[in-house]
């Protein structure tokens, strides 16, 4: 593989590592140490085919943060908290995070939201059509995929 992909660049979107055959547990740990995303294990038997397949697994590393709900978005689905950061520069736009909050802690961000809203948004961000802008007072412990700058997989835990 390294012969298709040339000498390493860590700017590359194709990365290639070694095989490691056996000790998945103690591997994903080493990769969670490492702090990386995860983790993808494969029969070695089969072939890699893209998409979903029964003999590949993709395990991921995940990781919690605070972040400053900005915002939200509802629709057919649950609803999403737009979330932001604080950087010396104000406050950065991360990305979204499902609600999944207890029958409480849902009503307390509901009564928090109502009396936060706005017309505008508090950050830059892209636009979203859908979306109900907060004054960014509230604070939520959000959990989501390690690795990357912006939110992936993210859900909001519990509310600050």
């Amino acid at each position: 593989m390294q012969e298709l992909i040339g000498e390493h660049d860590p700017a590359f979107r194709i990365q290639v590592s070694e095989h490691i055959i056996g000790h998945g547990p103690e591997f994903f740990q080493q990769a969670e140490e490492l702090e990386l995303e995860g983790i993808v294990s494969k029969l070695a038997d089969s072939r890699y085919r893209s998409g979903y397949s029964t003999s590949c697994l993709k395990t991921k590393a995940f990781t919690e943060d605070h972040f400053i709900i900005v915002g939200m978005e509802q629709g057919p689905g649950p609803t999403t908290a737009l979330c932001a950061r604080e950087t010396p520069h104000g406050l950065e736009y991360v990305g979204g995070a499902m609600l999944t909050l207890t029958a409480t802690e849902r009503d307390r961000f509901w009564a928090a939201a109502e009396k936060l809203e706005r017309s505008s948004p508090p950050v830059k961000t892209e636009k979203r059509k859908a979306a109900r802008w907060l004054e960014p007072k509230l604070q939520a412990r959000v959990r989501h995929l390690r690795g990357e700058e912006k939110l992936r997989h993210a859900t909001v835990m519990e509310l600050l």
